[in-house]
């Protein structure tokens, strides 16, 4: 599964920032927020919207990811959001830098 920093990462690399702190000024989120990422924490889905709009890929591929990685959801419901995730992916990766 991906988690949010994997695509805070390629936003930096896409967008050729030198910092997080930079990388997380783009999305006009905190530098605080990067560790909460990088911990496995999930985006709102107004910044995860922000977010796939700059990596121009479709939303609902992070919004997926990020409803998986909550906390308090049961397994069926996390295989759920999963599932969507994997229907929106196109790899990414190739995509965002090649944009």
């Amino acid at each position: 599964m991906k988690l949010i920093i994997d695509y805070i990462e390629l936003l930096k690399i896409k967008k050729k920032t030198k910092t997080q702190s930079e990388t997380m000024r783009l999305l006009d989120l905190k530098r605080s927020n990067y560790d909460k990422y990088k911990d496995g924490g999930s985006i709102s889905d107004k910044n995860a919207i922000k977010l796939a709009e700059m990596l121009k890929i479709d939303p609902m591929e992070i919004i997926s990811y990020s409803k998986a990685l909550k906390p308090h959801i049961s397994k069926e419901e996390k295989n759920i959001w999963l599932s969507l995730a994997k229907k929106s992916i196109v790899p990414t990766t190739i995509r965002v830098l090649n944009a």
